[in-house]
Parts: C-alpha cells; structure tokens; sequence
C-alpha cells in the first residue's frame, strides 16, 4: 500500500542524495521538475532585469545537493515535522520503490530548455523591431 517513489536531481555528473516518498507518488517528480523550472526562471529574470548571470551562490549554480536540500524544505515546509512519508536515501537501490520507480530530474536539460525558450523570445522581439525600423 502507498504510491512510492524516489527522485535525484542530477547535474551533468553530479547527483543529490535521493528523496523517498512513500505516498507522494508521480506528484513528486512533477513537483521537482516544477520546483527546477521556478529556480531557472528566477535566474532568467535576473539575468534581463541585470544582465548579470548570477552564479555566487550554491543554489544559484543549481548544484544538485543543495537544490535537493531547499526543495525538501519547500515541499515540508520550514520548520514543520517530517512525517513517516519522506526519506533521504543514501542512492535509488535503498528503498522500495515499487510502485513508480526512481527518476532522476535533469537540471541541465530543465535549465536549457528555458533559457533556450528565452533566447528565441530574445531573437524574435529583436526582429519584431528590425521589421519596425525597416517599416
């Protein structure tokens, strides 16, 4: 009984420690996917309001352990109890996770994916204004 799974974020070789759910099922993984996407964009609006590509600080570099650390304390909550559903795993082979797998959550396609989405956009309102000047 539960709907078990594990996830890791993984950053070109680095890995996190693996998180553990026993109820949380596929939500986990879309809520990490999600949690990744929310960390990019966040550097992406930074870096067009500055033009600045902040890298100072460990969870601004996405390094996996420390992404894994903040996100365990956004989906528990700061300073609230973890209750019997959560575990940190030591890798994916020391829980049972039968019921969805493990998935490991690539930070490096996540982030190119965005800042790819955000160069065409960049691109496209460059030409918007070639064709206003031009016209």
């Amino acid at each position: 009984m539960g709907d078990r799974i594990s996830i890791q974020f993984k950053k070109g070789n680095a890995l996190s420690g693996a998180l553990y759910s026993h109820w949380d099922g596929m939500e986990l993984k879309e809520r990490a996917e999600a949690y990744i996407q929310v960390l990019v964009t966040q550097s992406i609006l930074e870096f067009e309001k500055t033009g600045i590509h902040k890298k100072t600080m460990p969870l601004d570099r996405l390094e996996p352990d420390v992404v894994m650390a903040s996100f365990i304390s956004e989906i528990i909550g700061q300073g609230n109890r973890i209750d019997s559903s959560y575990r940190v795993l030591v890798d994916a082979d020391s829980g049972d996770i039968s019921d969805n797998g493990h998935h490991l959550i690539d930070i490096d396609r996540i982030s190119k994916t965005l800042w790819d989405a955000y160069n065409i956009g960049v691109e496209k309102k460059g030409q918007q204004i070639l064709k206003e000047i031009e016209d």
